[in-house]
């Protein structure tokens, strides 16, 4: 089996869906979340691809934060992946900020990068897009106004504008979507990854 193959499969379906996203296409976040899943996500009765190509271990990928916080370190309601409110609402710095270092898989999959009423590291915001939210399933029980998921949804307050004169309040619900583009961007910026896929 040629799982170099598969990782640039894998890449290709990320970097489309991050190009649909950034025409409009919000909900390819949670497509990106799939993908990041069968790239990184480990479990008792499945290996992710970057095991499989036994390289989960040796290579590196950038970080637009390289905080190294742990969940020890955070304080509540603290972001750190480079994101900007606009007139458009919230979106991804991408490389704009120009900011990043390189950490070990591990280290990138469980950097923290988010704390609201609970703390999110690279792996949460992921499983809970792939597998509650809807990208590989839906789980209504996760998706209520409890739990890490719920919490996503629901966002993270509101944001104002002001256009003509008037006065214009939107909800910064599903906040995890341009957190997922970000991902995103890292992993399509990773030279030691993408190199893996020749």
């Amino acid at each position: 089996m040629d799982f170099a193959d598969d990782l640039k499969k894998q890449l290709g379906f990320i970097d489309r869906s991050c190009k649909w996203y950034d025409l409009g296409h919000k909900e390819e976040a949670l497509r990106i979340a799939v993908n990041l899943r069968v790239l990184f996500h480990d479990t008792k009765s499945s290996d992710s691809l970057l095991s499989h190509l036994g390289k989960k271990e040796s290579i590196h990928l950038i970080s637009t934060i390289g905080s190294g916080k742990t969940r020890h370190d955070f304080k509540a309601r603290e972001i750190l992946l480079p994101l900007m409110f606009s007139l458009e609402g919230v979106r991804p710095l991408l490389g704009e900020h120009g900011n990043s270092v390189n950490l070990k898989i591990d280290d990138w999959w469980n950097e923290v990068i988010m704390s609201q009423d609970n703390v999110f590291s690279r792996e949460d915001i992921v499983l809970a897009a792939a597998d509650r939210d809807g990208g590989a399933h839906v789980d209504k029980r996760q998706r209520r106004s409890t739990g890490k998921t719920g919490e996503l949804k629901a966002g993270i307050g509101t944001f104002t504008t002001f256009t003509n004169g008037v006065e214009v309040t939107e909800d910064l619900i599903d906040y995890h979507y341009p957190l997922l583009r970000q991902l995103g961007y890292e992993v399509l910026h990773s030279p030691e990854l993408i190199s893996l896929a020749k």
